[in-house]
């Protein structure tokens, strides 16, 4: 008889999640190079609809879908909760980064993040718990760290859909830019405004139009079918169909999230401004 170690499904309510993560007015900082040092192996890669965690030692198994992670290089990072959606950890994160022609920054903060199961698809919650980072610099109604906007955190994540690929991709980019202005009193890695016209700004760049409005109209073609959406009008204006004009923007999206994700997504921002009353031509 073969003998296989007992595993437990964990559920994962992805939508609950997601409305928990918007929560809050979404602030972000800017994405520039920067060369993160010393780094470990922090890895978390699970599979779709279950995980296999009963103790913090797994976390340092590989075999259980985790990866590893790096006890030399996080020796402090604990497991604390298990719950039916997830695990959380928590501990000091320490980090060595530098950015091209700013100082090096080396430095300890004290977080916590959960981690649900359907990660890579749901991005994690992350929480200072030290006291060191105010409730006003870029942080949802809920007390997470806003990391970004919605869609620049799943681009980012999925060049490297792991749990240290989000530590160094989003996490130590915000901490290093954080620990920069304490230390010298300017931002390296830029920011948006926080709230509405930050994520809007972010999404005019990252689909390459102008305005509100063409930002959720790219949300809406994002939520249809590829061919379908190619032969709408591009909502850049430019007369032509988007097959023909910003599907080179739209392609790289459609392979971060599902088409309901992009509908629900569309849907959200456009009563954000609605409630808002901001303007269709906004930050242009």
């Amino acid at each position: 008889m073969e003998n296989n170690p007992t595993r437990h499904p964990i559920f994962l309510w992805g939508v609950i999640f997601w409305l928990f993560a918007w929560a809050g007015a979404v602030g972000c900082y800017q994405m520039y190079n920067l060369s993160v040092k010393g780094r470990g192996s922090l890895e978390f890669g699970v599979e779709r609809g279950s995980v296999v965690v009963t103790s913090v030692a797994d976390l340092f198994c590989p075999t259980t879908h985790l990866g590893a992670l790096d006890s030399a290089i996080y020796p402090e990072l604990r497991l604390t909760h298990l719950a039916a959606c997830g695990i959380r950890i928590e501990g000091p994160l320490s980090f060595r980064a530098l950015k091209p022609h700013y100082q090096e920054i080396e430095d300890t903060f004290e977080l916590c993040w959960d981690v649900i199961s359907d990660f890579p698809r749901a991005i994690p919650l992350v929480f200072e718990v030290g006291g060191r980072i105010p409730a006003n610099y870029h942080k949802l109604d809920n007390g997470a760290l806003c990391l970004g906007s919605p869609l620049r955190q799943r681009l980012i994540l999925s060049t490297n859909p792991t749990l240290s690929g989000f530590v160094e991709a989003l996490v130590i980019p915000y901490l290093y830019n954080r620990s920069y202005i304490e230390r010298y009193q300017c931002l390296p890695l830029g920011e948006l405004d926080h709230g509405l016209s930050g994520l809007i700004r972010d999404y005019q760049q990252l689909f390459g139009v102008v305005g509100s409005d063409e930002c959720v109209r790219m949300l809406q073609l994002l939520g249809m079918k590829k061919r379908s959406a190619n032969k709408n009008p591009c909502p850049c204006g430019s007369g032509r169909r988007v097959g023909r004009c910003h599907n080179r923007a739209l392609n790289p999206l459609r392979e971060i999230a599902t088409r309901r994700y992009f509908r629900d997504h569309g849907a959200h921002l456009q009563n954000q401004i609605n409630r808002s009353g901001a303007s269709a031509k906004d930050n242009t």
